[in-house]
């Protein structure tokens, strides 16, 4: 067996950086999932239990780490759509038109998570059958996972005005409050942020995506310079305002 304590002082040193920014990518992309899961919008009555799970995670990356096993960490997509599977959501139609879904109540129990990842362990015993699925198909639902999980999002939703008449963008509560150009203008700062990352993480760079998503807090503070309190508020708002839901009453 292997003695890791006998490797080189040299590399115990060099193994510094790459374990920051694994620990940065594992605590970023485990509070932004716990982040969106626990939006205003879905109602959840028990949302802080997400956080717990940091504290778990924390645990179960060390005992994997000793014993060479993949790290855990949330799935945001999968997430995303486990909550949204369990919704009930209703349709509203504002006055020009335009519907969109509002979350009424999430039904909240560990039993559909438990049966997911019992069926996940499961699966090893079908893999001769999973070695026949096309890679294609794989792609394909993970794709649609990925869009289904857009809906709602303001981002892409402020994404479609550019390819939209003037005449037909929707009654939003942002776009009452902030003129159309400074819309478009903090769009596209979202845009080259977004592209940016992409760019890195298919890159040689790669390693370095966590330290990427970390400087986009430095970014948000820098659009303070461009975009007033007010102007953030809506654009970047947690949550649609309370007043909208009776706004067009």
């Amino acid at each position: 067996m292997i003695n890791p304590l006998a490797a080189p002082t040299w590399v115990w040193v060099a193994a510094i950086g790459p374990a920051i920014l694994a620990t940065l990518l594992l605590f970023l992309d485990q509070n932004i999932t716990a982040r969106l899961i626990n939006s205003p919008d879905h109602k959840l009555q028990k949302g802080g239990a997400y956080h717990y799970d940091l504290a778990l995670l924390g645990g179960l990356v060390a005992v994997c780490s000793l014993f060479g096993l993949p790290w855990l960490v949330a799935g945001t997509v999968r997430s995303l759509n486990h909550v949204r599977s369990q919704a009930t959501v209703e349709n509203v139609v504002d006055r020009s038109g335009d519907s969109r879904e509002r979350v009424l109540h999430v039904r909240e129990t560990r039993l559909t998570a438990l049966a997911i990842h019992l069926l996940i362990g499961l699966s090893v015993l079908a893999l001769p059958l999973l070695k026949v699925i096309p890679m294609a198909v794989l792609y394909g639902l993970f794709l649609f996972m990925g869009v289904v999980s857009m809906a709602g999002n303001q981002f892409f939703e402020r994404l479609r005005l550019w390819l939209m008449d003037f005449s037909l963008y929707p009654s939003s509560h942002y776009m009452r409050r902030v003129l159309t150009w400074t819309i478009h203008k903090f769009t596209l700062l979202q845009l080259v942020c977004l592209i940016v990352l992409g760019l890195v993480e298919v890159s040689p760079l790669g390693i370095l995506f966590p330290l990427f998503l970390v400087l986009l807090v430095p970014v948000r503070i820098l659009a303070g310079r461009f975009f007033t309190p007010e102007e953030l508020a809506a654009l970047d708002a947690e949550e649609e305002p309370e007043e909208e839901e009776t706004h067009w009453a």
